[in-house]
């Protein structure tokens, strides 16, 4: 009788040890993306991601990667990728992926500058006129 109740308290311990994994793991909370140049295949380092009726905003780190908190209030929320000198993008937060790393390109962009015209002026001042006007 005792090397039944044994063997049953083994089979017992093997079942919930092997369906540990299970009762304790927990959803991620996060939602994992990378900021990518499609020209160059490169990361973009330090660009914004924040919510577009959210107040709720990230910067990707040096490699272009950031984490965003996954809230089912986001759900209907768009997420704004801006970086100074590529294209704003926009995407829908329920089209993220919560499972593997969300890539989002940014197209590179170049603004043109008008022409900018320095001129000097005869009369100088001196420290006292300066400060007067």
């Amino acid at each position: 009788m005792t090397s039944d109740l044994r063997l049953l308290c083994i089979i017992v311990l093997l079942i919930l040890k092997t369906n540990s994994g299970l009762l304790y793991s927990q959803q991620t909370d996060f939602i994992a993306g990378k900021v990518i140049n499609p020209v160059t295949s490169s990361p973009i380092p330090f660009a914004t991601i924040k919510l577009k009726y959210n107040q709720l905003g990230v910067y990707a780190n040096a490699e272009g990667d950031f984490k965003i908190a996954r809230n089912p209030e986001f759900h209907d929320d768009s997420l704004l990728i801006s970086c100074i000198g590529f294209k704003q993008n926009s995407l829908a937060f329920k089209n993220l992926n919560e499972k593997t790393n969300n890539k989002i390109f940014l197209t590179p962009v170049v603004y043109g500058l008008a022409e900018v015209k320095v001129t000097a002026s005869l009369s100088r001042l001196n420290s006292v006129a300066i400060i007067r006007k």
